[in-house]
């Protein structure tokens, strides 16, 4: 996927988030993946390649939808670790589905196992 600035970009990221999580919840496992594969990653990549990471860090801090502040915090990980972590162990910490998946991701980072 190409695109000609970050904001196009952001956008890509956040609609296929949107994609994304509402294929999951039909059970649309191949849908999702390849909407992270062919959309998410690659706006990722491009706003990193940009040294523009702070919009997503923005978004992280700013959103309430816990899915893309998981999304965000997990994609994160490896370039603002203390950021994500924070989130991820917030998100942990709460009483929804959410919880579980990011104890894991934390207990995997942590292990260096992901």
């Amino acid at each position: 996927m190409k695109f000609k600035d970050i904001k196009q970009a952001k956008k890509a990221y956040l609609d296929g988030h949107k994609i994304s999580r509402k294929a999951l919840l039909q059970g649309d496992s191949k849908t999702n993946n390849n909407i992270v594969r062919n959309q998410m990653n690659p706006a990722f990549e491009y706003i990193k390649n940009k040294g523009e990471l702070k919009i997503l860090i923005e978004l992280l801090e700013q959103n309430e939808n816990i899915d893309l502040k998981q999304a965000i915090a997990v994609a994160l990980l490896p370039h603002y670790e203390d950021i994500a972590i924070n989130a991820l162990e917030h998100i942990s910490n709460m009483d929804i589905s959410n919880s579980f998946t990011a104890s894991m991701v934390l207990k995997q980072w942590k292990k260096g196992a992901y």
